[in-house]
């Protein structure tokens, strides 16, 4: 059996067809771009067209998306970077689209879901996710399931205020400041290099190379954001 699954972030839509064993057989990767993420049909065009392209093998859709919503039935009550989901039930949307079984979970959750199925939480009953994009997003595993609150937002990491200052304008908080936008920001201010030509990928690699101005934008960030005083 094959699936097609996606990943839809605030900067890329990821999307691989993969069997049941969590075995990638083809995978590639679109832009998340504005209008996409502003406007509904733009965007359920974008996953079709995905989806087109594995038609008749993908037996179905197992999609990971930002905001906060209920697994079980599919309802987006927020979208996160992609607000134009909010109020739809992308379950519904898709599966009239696409004519498959559709299943949809939290970006953040789906990853804490996949390190207890086959990665570093495989052998732990109680464990965190951090996931470090386009925002924070995260999972918690207690007695050995995803648990995700009343409200479906346990690990919501991005509320998490990290500053008493400007949490009206969301700065204040640890989405905001220790996510993909500062992290350019900041990297942009100590290298000189335009915003514009960065994004985490180019970043991280330039870090593991040991730059000595991309590791300073780098470490105060993180150290501020993750700092335990706050």
């Amino acid at each position: 059996m094959e699936f097609l699954v996606i990943d839809a972030g605030g900067t890329f839509i990821k999307y691989a067809l993969m069997n049941a064993d969590g075995e990638f057989i083809e995978k590639g990767k679109v832009k998340t771009t504005v209008c996409e993420s502003e406007n509904l049909e733009n965007y359920l065009e974008t996953l079709y067209s995905i989806f087109k392209k594995y038609e008749g093998r993908a037996e179905g859709i197992a999609m990971s998306a930002p905001g906060i919503l209920d697994s079980e039935t599919g309802y987006c009550y927020t979208g996160g970077r992609i607000s134009c989901v909010t109020g739809h039930n992308m379950v519904e949307l898709l599966q009239e689209k696409c004519k498959v079984p559709v299943t949809i979970e939290n970006d953040g959750k789906c990853a804490a879901l996949a390190e207890k199925w086959m990665g570093s939480l495989k052998d732990v009953n109680n464990g965190i996710v951090l996931v470090l994009g386009t925002a924070v997003g995260g999972g918690l595993i207690i007695d050995g399931k995803i648990y995700k609150g009343n409200h479906f937002s346990a690990g919501e990491f991005s509320y998490m205020a990290v500053s008493d200052e400007n949490l009206d304008q969301m700065s204040g908080y640890w989405g905001t400041a220790g996510g993909a936008t500062a992290l350019i920001k900041a990297v942009s201010e100590e290298t000189g290099i335009p915003k514009e030509e960065l994004d985490g990928i180019r970043i991280f690699e330039m870090a593991e190379q040991g730059n000595p101005e991309v590791l300073k934008g780098v470490g105060p960030l993180y150290k501020t954001a993750c700092s335990p005083d706050l």
